[in-house]
Parts: C-alpha cells; structure tokens; sequence
C-alpha cells in the first residue's frame, strides 16, 4: 500500500513538473521581442555595426541556454527517498540555479550596455526608468481593477454573481 502511495505521488509530482516546464506554456510569447531589444533598435539609433554585436551577443546567449536546458532539469527522484523529500537539498539546488540564471542575465546585460556610446547609454536608462514607471502604473491599476471586482463580487463577465 505505501508503494503504491509513493509512486503515485511521484507519478502526480512529475506529471506536474513536466506541464509546468512544457513549452506550451509559452507559446504566446514565442515570436514577440522583448521589450528591451525593441527599444534598442527603435529608440536608441543603434548604428548597422551596433546592432550587429548586439545580434551576435544574443544568438551565443540563446546557444549557452539551449546547451545548459538539459544540464539544469530538475530530477524530482533525486529529491525523494523512500518515504521521504529532501527539502534542503531541493532548495539549495534551485537557489543555485537561479543564482547561475541571474549571473548570466547581469553577464548579457553588461555586454549589450556595453555596446551602447555614452549618450546611448543616457537614453536607454531614462527609457528604463519610464518603463519602471509605466509598469509600476499599470500595476496599481490592475491591483485596484482586482480589488474592486472582489469586492463587488463581480466574474469575468462584469455581473454579479449569485449568493452562496
């Protein structure tokens, strides 16, 4: 009974890990440009030569991610233990990961700021910083959008909903 009791929780927790990390998830966001790449090109008058090393620098970044995809899964079995689940391990695990995804974003970052000439330089923090703001705005938006509809108990479709 407690086999079968484990394998079914581990059949349940890999079942979800895999529609978690599924690509199709994402697929809404598969041929759209991120946001920053586009106000480069639009708003910052990179020259030919500019947006050449920027390409470049992504196209390696995009190489180093799909080589290291593999590497970084996350075996859930290596977690478990008869009846037991390695929580330190997992955690530490995941932390070191996110650690070594963040080095590399700050590494790419740099490289691609580093292209930039210094007026370059000046746009592109006042275009970041009106970003945060926007982003910031629509936030609190979104966030008074949610509360008033809790509070007025209102669905998706604007109408109040019945008692319980």
């Amino acid at each position: 009974m407690k086999k079968r009791l484990i394998i079914t929780v581990a059949s349940i927790l890999a079942i979800g890990a895999l529609a978690f990390a599924s690509p199709m998830n994402f697929k809404g966001c598969q041929n759209k440009q991120p946001m920053d790449q586009t106000m480069l090109v639009e708003k910052l008058n990179l020259t030919d030569a500019q947006k050449k090393e920027i390409a470049t620098i992504r196209q390696t970044n995009m190489e180093t991610r799909q080589a290291m995809m593999g590497q970084n899964r996350v075996k859930f079995s290596s977690y478990l233990s008869g009846n037991s689940f390695d929580k330190a391990k997992f955690i530490k695990d995941k932390l070191a990961q996110e650690e070594m995804k963040t080095s590399r974003m700050a590494d790419n970052f740099e490289k691609i700021y580093n292209v930039l000439t210094p007026a370059q330089k000046g746009e592109f923090a006042k275009l970041m910083k009106d970003r945060e703001s926007n982003m910031q705005k629509m936030m609190q938006k979104n966030s008074s959008n949610n509360k008033s509809m809790m509070q007025n108990g209102c669905n998706s479709n604007n109408k109040k909903m019945p008692p319980m």
